[in-house]
């Protein structure tokens, strides 16, 4: 099997099992929101984003074994899985010792509870870590999903009987610091990677030297990700930050399920020909047109349809997400054309560009956000949204450069999909400003996307038909025969 179709066929099983989780996660997240507070969600939010942030710092080291070494070499199996070990530690160290001066910061002790809880789940990074590089440099994704799939359905199962159980904001907190460490037993016993005893010190300074970079443009950027949630608790308070929250999952709700595979499939590809700028260049195009063409009537339809969705799902109390869910949809929407342009620093050994830029870009993105957050969640999601955008569109630019790709050339390829969604957009919005009738307007939700697509075919025949070619030779089981 080729490299593209085993990549391919990886994306298929990935996306399956992301697409059960984000359906699984929108009934989970809809009758929590009715159960819970707004306070409770802004509560789960702050210590979510603690141990995120923290998250960041191993995921580079499992990248070295993709990236240079591709689990060939048992010294550097043992050397990454016993660095990782001491990461995950200090980390853990580091969350439990600030917990009590986080809970005092926000005026709410369930923050100690919360964090505590999440930390335990640690664990199962420390046994999962190596084996998921392993797997994945070898395009090998089976035992990876099925890990996730069960433990994630069984996390999400868990959270809402927990919640019906009464157990509140812990629901969220419990399922997400047992379930990890199954999966991390689960990939153990199944990859058994050989490793050693000997911590193999003498190449941590290799390991290091790749992922400083890759770990410290990460750390900024989750900081930049989800600093704003830190300073809205603070500036506006748990019950605002509740209302961000809930926005933020729902703009957020395929850009979380599916960048994920993005990195995990097109990062061994793009390094399995990192010599060759133009093979790069045609795959992240290529991912690029897949992206667009599936998430950008997404992000339009759930624009469009904010008030409907909101309310349906989560309830009336629930109505002030809606503006910030419109606005944050827009950042979400660019980055979900323009996420892959990271994985190419790191593909092509430049991680280094990303790690300068967030440096200067982060501390401006949190100045900034604090000072338009005391006037209100709107402007501040609206200062959000324009700071990510400017992010993500210099990033196209400035990894165009390497890979010889201009921002009309990139923008040239994904035309056939921007154009009939602004034009089928601005129809749709003329048309539910002045409707009342709430009936027609689930029936134009519903008939969005079969609209969309037929409207671009006819437009753009020839692009369509070149997006099913490239689809059906990366999969070709879909293929209409």
């Amino acid at each position: 099997m080729q490299i593209g179709q085993k990549a391919g066929r990886a994306g298929a099983l990935l996306f399956t099992r992301k697409v059960w989780a984000g359906i699984l996660n929108l009934f989970v997240i809809s009758y929590l929101a009715r159960v819970l507070d707004k306070e409770d969600f802004g509560l789960i939010s702050i210590a979510a984003v603690f141990t995120e942030i923290m998250n960041i710092t191993w995921l580079g080291v499992g990248d070295f074994l993709i990236y240079k070494n591709k689990g060939k070499d048992i010294h550097i199996i043992s050397a990454v899985f016993w660095l990782n070990f001491f990461l995950i530690l200090l980390i853990i160290s580091i969350l439990i010792f600030s917990a009590p001066y986080l809970a005092y910061y926000y005026h709410n002790e369930k923050i100690k509870s919360v964090i505590y809880i999440l930390t335990i789940g640690y664990t199962g990074i420390i046994l999962s870590n190596v084996p998921q590089a392993l797997l994945k440099s070898d395009f090998d994704f089976k035992p990876i999903i099925i890990a996730q799939t069960v433990t994630g359905t069984l996390s999400q199962l868990s959270q809402l009987g927990l919640a019906i159980m009464g157990f509140g904001v812990y629901s969220l907190a419990i399922p997400g610091a047992l379930f990890p460490i199954v999966s991390g037993i689960y990939l153990l016993i199944k990859v058994k990677p050989k490793i050693k005893l000997n911590i193999e010190i003498a190449h941590w300074k290799e390991i290091i030297a790749y992922i400083r970079f890759i770990i410290g443009s990460k750390l900024l950027g989750r900081f930049a990700a989800d600093g704003d949630s830190l300073i809205i608790g603070k500036t506006l308070g748990l019950t605002s930050l509740g209302v961000y929250n809930i926005a933020s999952r729902f703009s957020n709700l395929l850009n979380q399920n599916l960048m994920p595979i993005l990195e995990d499939v097109s990062f061994p590809l793009f390094v399995k020909y990192n010599q060759n700028n133009s093979i790069v260049r045609k795959q992240f195009l290529y991912v690029t047109r897949l992206t667009s063409i599936l998430l950008i009537p997404f992000y339009v339809l759930l624009i469009l349809f904010a008030p409907l969705i909101i309310t349906t799902l989560c309830g009336d109390k629930w109505y002030d997400a809606v503006l910030p869910l419109r606005i944050l949809c827009m950042f979400s929407l660019v980055e979900s054309v323009t996420y892959s342009t990271g994985i190419l620093y790191n593909a092509l050994g430049k991680p280094k560009i990303k790690f300068y830029f967030t440096l200067i870009f982060t501390p401006i993105f949190l100045v900034l956000v604090w000072i338009f957050s005391a006037q209100g969640l709107v402007l501040a999601c609206i200062v959000v949204t324009v700071l990510k955008m400017i992010n993500f569109v210099y990033h196209v630019y400035r990894a165009g450069r390497i890979i010889n790709l201009t921002i009309f050339n990139f923008l040239k390829e994904i035309q056939h999909i921007l154009i009939p969604n602004i034009l089928l957009a601005i129809v749709y919005f003329s048309i539910l400003y002045f409707l009342h009738n709430i009936n027609v307007k689930y029936l134009m939700m519903v008939m969005y996307m079969p609209a969309i697509y037929l409207i671009t075919f006819r437009l753009y025949k020839k692009d369509m038909l070149k997006d099913y070619l490239l689809v059906c030779k990366v999969f070709p089981f879909i293929k209409v025969r």
